[in-house]
């Protein structure tokens, strides 16, 4: 079981251990290509894709939005752009600014608009929708999302060994900022490969 939660808020100046991140990740684990895109987009104004590609170790290519590539290779990229586009920064404080893009980046494309679309302005749908989002870009990890109390949403992921304490803490920050919000967010970690946000 679950110990009780001790939330606190997000801790900045985080580095990313890529290492880690890539030998906890699940065989077969993979995003879509859109994300993977939306990064090549962001730093290849100061290095071209394939010198990008090149840095990162992965196949120079060309991302369709919603064709599946491999988890490992966006962990990758992220950290290389991350240092292209942040370098002043630590590699995890950049890569949380990349996960406020997420919500805008999936709104842009035509299956992210049919799913959100219908929820209008209404922000908490939109965070007790996030599970099903989730799982529409990615094929691994386990998601839920639940209302506790007017204005409170709790977001839970786990099996997710995917930058969650800096891009996917991003990625509800950045619904927040498309919203006009200013929603605090909190975070725990009951166990290693569980992150509940609190917002």
């Amino acid at each position: 079981s679950i110990p009780e939660l001790q939330f606190h808020a997000p801790r900045s100046g985080l580095t990313v251990d890529l290492d880690a991140h890539l030998e906890a990740l699940p065989s077969g684990a993979k995003g879509k290509g859109i994300y993977f895109r939306d990064l090549i987009a962001l730093s290849e104004d100061k290095v071209p894709a394939e010198q990008i590609a090149g840095r990162a170790g992965i196949p120079h290519r060309r991302y369709v939005p919603f064709f599946d590539y491999p988890m490992a290779e966006l962990l990758k990229l992220t950290v290389v752009v991350a240092g292209i586009v942040h370098p002043k920064l630590p590699n995890g404080e950049a890569i949380r600014l990349f996960g406020r893009r997420s919500y805008p980046t999936l709104l842009s494309t035509h299956a992210g608009r049919v799913l959100l679309a219908s929820l209008g302005n209404d922000l908490e749908r939109v965070l007790l929708l996030a599970p099903k989002a989730y799982r529409l870009v990615m094929n691994f990890g386990r998601f839920h999302a639940e209302r506790i109390d007017e204005r409170h949403v709790q977001f839970s992921c786990e099996a997710f060994p995917s930058l969650i304490d800096t891009y996917h803490l991003g990625v509800v920050e950045g619904v927040f900022e498309h919203f006009g919000v200013q929603g605090a967010v909190r975070i725990a970690r009951p166990t290693q490969d569980v992150l509940i946000t609190d917002c």
